[in-house]
């Protein structure tokens, strides 16, 4: 359900202006509805670990591009949308005392084409998980 609602907010994308407040909110979601099946949702070491809900074998039917990109999804769920790691948004102190920050943007990740890329991204993985389950089913 998760590949296919980052679907959904990306095919709604169309009906917003790029660089918009709605498109913004769609994007992320999409990128974290897309990273979280690849996610543990348990810290290592508790009771009750997670496995990503995805099985390897899915990200093996990625092209050597593809599983970059799908990389690079989720690493900017979790380094910047999630968890806001210093690396997507740099922030110190001047000396004069001052805070300086760089705001993080989703728009230097996502330009030109990379919408229509992440969603080809998504539905292939969306559909091999599909051929997955059908393979467990019919076990």
């Amino acid at each position: 359900m998760d590949l296919e609602n980052c679907l959904r907010f990306l095919d709604e994308l169309k009906n917003h202006t790029y660089g918009s407040t709605p498109y913004e909110a769609l994007l992320i979601a999409a990128v974290v509805f897309y990273a979280r099946p690849f996610s543990q949702n348990e810290k290592k070491g508790s009771l009750h670990p997670s496995e990503p809900r995805v099985p390897e074998s899915v990200l093996s039917r990625l092209s050597q591009d593809e599983i970059t990109f799908h990389e690079s999804v989720v690493t900017l769920r979790n380094k910047a949308i999630a968890h806001a790691e210093w690396s997507h948004h740099p922030a110190g102190v001047s000396s004069n005392g001052i805070i300086q920050a760089m705001p993080f943007s989703i728009w230097q990740h996502f330009q030109d084409n990379v919408v229509g890329q992440f969603r080809n991204l998504a539905s292939k993985v969306r559909r091999a998980v599909q051929h997955e389950q059908a393979n467990e089913l019919r076990n």
